[in-house]
């Protein structure tokens, strides 16, 4: 008969190949096929259980045979709330029940756990949000280039044909009034400001849109086309500049908060009465501001009475109000009780109307960054209740920040807006693949909308759960398991974050944190993965026996092709809502059975060899004396291996963790060579014991060779 360790020697010595051929076998390959096909066809827990060659499947991958007949306790196991430590799973205190459930997706009530998916993920909302930030910082700077073009070369146009040959200034003016400069006809326009609004008939006039009559008051031509006095006067400039950044939506910028200012500093001067003042609403804006209120909320009536109130009456509207920024408004100006004023003078006072412009533009900043907050939490809510593309683009909200994100017009087509948004983005043939504007793809990639319009789960280079054994991976690798140290936490983070952002191999290999971090977590150094190995260790399926971590010396990546939810042509594939398994854990499963039918029938001839085998896989992942007591194969193993009396299971169970903490080092079990060392013990003290008389010189010859 062959020693225990020299039949554990045949079968560990190369194991790669040793489980190959295990797997190779006709029987192992058939159920193993059949749990690929069949796992996702269970959708409760009911289906699972009544399935035996899937339930058996999983049952013997999990070193559980031995309770195959435990329906009941199984079902009470895969029910449990796993994050609830009081659950059913949780108390118990063999750790394999707890693996079993967290390899499935069943909730407490026996189905599937449900996975709503969402417009977008946390990342997908927190890269909109700042890329709005982004955008709105760069349309101002762009809009005021824009409007300091303006301002000087309108001050040079000397008829109406300088004025639509230079392009800049056409479509700044045609801009500012709400008309698109894309589609109009120049001719059109050439007729419209040489038009006199003063007849009805006038080309001006016969639109029904009346932003073409706005344009011709703007700029001044005569019918002949010449602007013998300038096409602009100051404060026709300083309207059409302001009124360009509202309805580029610069609005809440810094230079349209300059543009406000320099109009109200030309109109006020043409103020003659409280209702010239009021019925402007960028002057009414500019006070309300100016002087701290909220202009989105002030009525022109309400200033109108605060500014002909008689501040020497305490009975009068100004003192009815107890913001006493009201009476500071009423103090700034001229007007009569009446709303008039007395001849030669000025609506404001030149000291007050100082203050107030200064005053004016910090308000204005303030006012601007509460209005874009106001917007991104608006988004930010309303994007929870959307279950279609439709859903969005109804929301004027919700559509308008998607389009200020993203850098578009809100000129822009909503069909072409909506085209993208359901494109997807991995389709080289799709609509944002085949136009040369980026930020289509950009805007396709942010959301998660299927062709029909409807929510669906995004593509993952990394399912959660792969995710976070990666990142346990990672902290173990680096000596720091329990993430104590900031630099492991930051990797994590990081990790955990630009992971979801990962539409494809490309997308991961560009990144070197995300390659460095990958390496390192399997147990590598960074540079001994080339990219080209890398790409064709995502791009295997570890369950086909000739795909590229399946041949040769590269079964070594095996687990981190497992690990990964990469198509064969790099993209990253859809999660697994609806599904009893992530790919990742089917995986697993198939190569626990495997190593299990192994050691299974190395026990049939040998009992040791099987405990020896099961001692090599469980090892690593024991951490205390207290595991060891726990698990009555690993017990065993090193019982005999340390020669301890059977009598020591009588002892309290403190005491016993204390006499196995004495006799070996359980944080070496990590070490390899370590685990080998009592592997070799065991077996030779099993033969001692158990043998027949032959095999005890054998066993004392292993003894000698490492040390009693």
């Amino acid at each position: 008969m062959t020693s225990t360790y020299i039949s554990f020697r045949v079968l560990a010595n190369d194991l790669d190949r040793t489980l190959s051929r295990q797997a190779a076998r006709s029987d192992i390959a058939r159920e193993a096929q059949y749990y690929r096909d069949n796992i996702s066809s269970a959708s409760t827990v009911d289906d699972f259980l009544a399935d035996p060659r899937l339930y058996n499947y999983a049952m013997k991958a999990n070193g559980l045979e031995d309770m195959i007949y435990a329906k009941a306790f199984m079902r009470k196991v895969l029910e449990s709330d796993r994050t609830d430590t009081n659950s059913f799973v949780n108390k118990l205190a063999d750790t394999r029940f707890l693996n079993f459930a967290k390899s499935f997706n069943f909730s407490p009530d026996g189905k599937l756990a449900a996975v709503s998916p969402s417009m977008q993920d946390q990342l997908q909302l927190d890269d909109t949000l700042e890329s709005y930030s982004v955008e709105s910082t760069n349309r101002g700077s762009a809009a005021a280039t824009e409007s300091e073009y303006f301002k000087t070369a309108i001050a040079t146009i000397a008829n109406v044909d300088q004025f639509v040959s230079d392009n800049r200034l056409f479509d700044f003016a045609l801009k500012a009034v709400g008309i698109d400069p894309s589609i109009a006809s120049k001719a059109a326009i050439k007729s419209v400001l040489t038009s006199d609004l003063n007849d009805p008939e006038s080309y001006a006039n016969s639109f029904s849109n009346s932003n073409y009559a706005k344009l011709a008051k703007a700029i001044s031509f005569a019918a002949d086309g010449s602007a013998s006095s300038g096409a602009q006067t100051t404060l026709q400039t300083a309207n059409t500049v302001f009124n360009y950044f509202e309805r580029t939506n610069n609005g809440g910028t810094p230079a349209a908060a300059t543009a406000r200012a320099a109009y109200f500093q030309q109109a006020i001067g043409q103020v003659n009465s409280v209702d010239d003042l009021v019925n402007d609403e960028t002057l009414l804006n500019v006070v309300a501001n100016g002087f701290g209120l909220d202009a989105s909320i002030e009525t022109a009536e309400r200033i109108r009475n605060v500014l002909i109130s008689d501040l020497s009456d305490p009975g009068s509207y100004v003192y009815q109000l107890s913001n006493p920024a009201y009476q500071e408004i009423t103090k700034a100006f001229n007007f009569e009780f009446d709303g008039s004023l007395a001849s030669g003078t000025p609506a404001m006072k030149a000291d007050a109307q100082v203050q107030m412009i200064a005053d004016y533009k910090v308000n204005y900043d303030d006012a601007a960054i509460r209005r874009a907050t106001f917007a991104k939490n608006i988004f930010t809510l309303g994007s929870k209740g959307v279950t279609s593309v439709d859903d969005l683009m109804r929301n004027s909200t919700l559509y308008n920040v998607t389009l200020d994100a993203f850098g578009f017009d809100h000129s822009t087509s909503k069909a072409t807006i909506r085209r993208a948004l359901v494109a997807d983005e991995n389709d080289p043939s799709s609509f944002v693949n085949t136009t040369r504007d980026a930020r289509f793809k950009s805007l396709a990639s942010a959301f998660n909308f299927g062709d029909d319009g409807q929510l669906i789960v995004p593509p993952r280079a990394q399912l959660e759960s792969a995710k976070q054994a990666t990142m346990r991976l990672y902290s173990t690798t680096v000596d720091d398991p329990t993430e104590t140290q900031q630099a492991t936490k930051d990797a994590n983070v990081y990790y955990n974050q630009a992971m979801d952002g990962v539409g494809s191999v490309d997308e991961f290999l560009s990144d070197k944190k995300l390659v460095s971090y990958v390496t390192n977590a399997y147990g590598f150094s960074d540079g001994d993965i080339s990219n080209d190995t890398f790409r064709s260790i995502l791009t295997s399926d570890p369950l086909d026996r000739s795909s590229f971590v399946n041949t040769g010396d590269n079964k070594k990546y095996r687990l981190i092709a497992s690990a990964f939810n990469f198509r064969s042509d790099g993209t990253a594939g859809f999660g697994a809502p609806g599904k009893t398994q992530d790919y990742s854990k089917v995986v697993s499963t198939v190569d626990a059975y495997v190593r299990q039918s192994m050691e299974t029938e190395a026990g049939d001839s040998n009992e040791a060899v099987r405990l020896a085998l099961y001692f090599q896989r469980k090892a690593p992942t024991v951490t205390t004396a207290l595991e060891i007591l726990a698990d009555k194969a690993v017990f065993q193993v090193v019982r005999t291996a340390l020669n301890l009396p059977d009598s020591m299971v009588n002892l309290d169970i403190d005491v016993q963790a204390a006499l196995i903490g004495k006799k070996l080092d359980v944080s070496k079990f990590d070490d390899s060579k370590y685990v080998d060392t009592l592997i070799s013990r065991f077996s030779a003290m099993y033969d001692i014991k158990n043998s027949t008389a032959e095999l005890p010189s054998v066993a004392l010859t292993i003894l000698q060779q490492i040390g009693r």
